[in-house]
């Protein structure tokens, strides 16, 4: 059965989620009642779309500082909040940590990019291909091609 389930071994399986294990597409059919449930609950009660008041140059670059350290504080990079300032404002790269500074750096300039992250995205594509190109720009994982998307 183990042998049948991890693909090793060929052998009939009857199961739906067994023969999902065995192509290495596993799913958990207790999470897709819940996920239709949430996706019901989320349609019947849609967000309250709030426009935000207009912020001043430095209003917004100062918001978008603090997404941007925190956002990386809770995925483990640390910085004072001082440190990160001269990081994001005034460009001083730490020497011993350049890659978690340019981490907070990266991800302040796609926060503070108005412009880009206004855009209206209706179109999963488009959806995915501005996030795989802000992702690129923080992780330096991939070259992409620069973002433009749909306005």
């Amino acid at each position: 059965m183990m042998g049948a389930l991890l693909g090793t071994r060929d052998t009939h399986l009857a199961s739906p989620v067994a023969k999902a294990r065995r192509k290495g597409r596993p799913y958990d059919p207790e999470r897709l009642v819940l996920f239709e449930r949430l996706r019901k609950a989320l349609d019947d009660h849609p967000p309250v779309t709030r426009i935000a008041k207009p912020r001043s140059p430095e209003g917004q670059a100062t918001l978008a500082f603090f997404e941007a350290y925190f956002s990386n504080f809770i995925e483990g990079t640390e910085f004072e909040v001082g440190e990160a300032a001269d990081i994001v404002f005034r460009g001083i790269i730490p020497n011993e940590r350049p890659e978690d500074a340019h981490d907070v750096l990266d991800t302040f300039r796609i926060i503070s990019d108005t412009v880009d992250l206004s855009r209206r995205l209706t179109r999963l594509p488009d959806m995915l291909t501005a996030l795989r190109h802000r992702h690129a720009t923080i992780s330096k994982r991939c070259a992409l091609p620069t973002w433009r998307g749909a306005g």
